[in-house]
């Protein structure tokens, strides 16, 4: 009897291998070994556990609920949607979490490990949404490749050692309200046209540099994050960037190299330490500038006049190779008088032209009538 109990406990713990679902339905508490989802239909999952691979493709969408998946998550094929909530995705092996073009996933509430050493967790060339979710990355992880659009909120990201974000060519990256815990680093990668913007985050450890760039033409907005301990460098670059502080306190240096240019523009933020290279700085009348050791600016633009914003704190500032006088008058330039008179005086004499062109016109018209009236007088006479 109890060789029967067995037997029968056994074929009800059995998982199902490979498992392909191609109509709309509901499943609850079920074990697959591979699960695929294809066709153009809508599928709920609760409380399912798959051991090895997970794939959705062919515009499916699905809903997974107080789940564990373990393994490689790929969604493919145009429109296909996955939304995971209150579950565990355990990567293990080489896997990665993968979102293909022009597919969306979303996931909260979710607590993602990656147990492999230096591979991707994360290859995004869709639309990616991670809220409130733990990720703990392992050692010297690239947690994110992304392609396309990134949105983390509200989520807390730890790491062993070493942490890459790579940003890669057109991609936009959005972290909000999250909470980073690494021990040694944390590198974010800014390639072509990528955009990125932290905000509301808080840096429980400092490290080397923070943003390095490896494509031209980035932009980086840091607002309100909190760095507890300090990034000796907060970028350093030899590509073209922008990068705009707001309400932002940094402790940290930016430097240039080769033929890297950098246009850095603070708003209510107080930035101390130095700027170096082919660096073009902003001041906003509440934000202030504390100099840590010389430094090398290619331009300054300050909003408050008298420049007491600016604290030398014993050192030089340098602005175009000269020595900077803090007397100096560095608002943006207005436009002189001469030129606007200029402008005036050419308007009038376009609004001239046209008149008189109007005026000609309306003669001309006059006349054409004049004659056409003659004509018929002299007709009837």
């Amino acid at each position: 009897m109890k060789k029967i109990l067995l037997l029968i406990l056994m074929i009800l713990t059995i998982s199902v291998s490979a498992e392909t679902i191609t109509e709309s339905k509901e499943i609850n508490s079920k074990t697959f070994d591979k699960l695929e989802i294809k066709g153009s239909i809508s599928v709920s999952l609760k409380d399912i556990i798959v051991n090895n691979s997970l794939d959705v493709m062919e515009s499916a969408s699905t809903d997974i609920d107080d789940s564990t998946l373990n393994g490689s998550i790929t969604i493919n094929d145009i429109d296909s949607n996955v939304k995971i909530n209150n579950s565990k995705i355990n990567i293990n092996d080489n896997y990665s979490i993968k979102v293909l073009d022009s597919t969306k996933m979303v996931i909260d509430n979710t607590t993602i490990t990656d147990e492999y050493d230096n591979h991707q967790l994360f290859i995004n060339d869709g639309e990616l949404s991670i809220n409130n979710s733990n990720i703990n990355a392992n050692n010297n992880s690239q947690l994110f490749a992304n392609r396309k659009n990134l949105n983390i909120t509200s989520s807390t990201i730890n790491s062993k050692n070493d942490l890459f974000i790579n940003n890669e060519d057109n991609g936009v990256l959005n972290v909000n309200q999250t909470s980073f815990n690494y021990p040694d680093n944390t590198v974010i990668n800014i390639n072509n046209n990528s955009q990125i913007t932290m905000n509301g985050n808080t840096f429980n450890y400092g490290g080397e540099t923070l943003f390095n760039t490896v494509g031209d033409k980035g932009v980086i907005t840091i607002e309100n994050n909190q760095f507890k301990k300090d990034f000796k460098q907060l970028i350093n670059t030899d590509k073209t960037v922008a990068l705009f502080l707001t309400n932002q306190e940094i402790n940290s240096n930016i430097n240039t190299h080769d033929k890297g240019y950098i246009r850095v523009v603070l708003n209510n933020s107080n930035f101390n330490g130095t700027l170096n290279g082919n660096i073009a700085l902003e001041l906003s009348n509440d934000s202030k500038l504390k100099l840590t050791g010389d430094t090398y600016l290619t331009t300054l633009y300050n909003n408050v006049r008298n420049n007491s914003n600016i604290d030398l704190n014993g050192y030089k500032l340098y602005v175009d190779n000269k020595e900077f006088d803090m007397q100096k008058d560095t608002t943006a330039p207005e436009t002189p008088m001469s030129i606007i008179l200029i402008i005036v005086v050419a308007i009038v004499f376009i609004y001239s032209l046209v008149n008189r062109y109007r005026i000609d016109n309306d003669l001309k018209k006059v006349n054409e009538k004049k004659h056409k009236l003659l004509k018929k007088i002299k007709i009837f006479k």
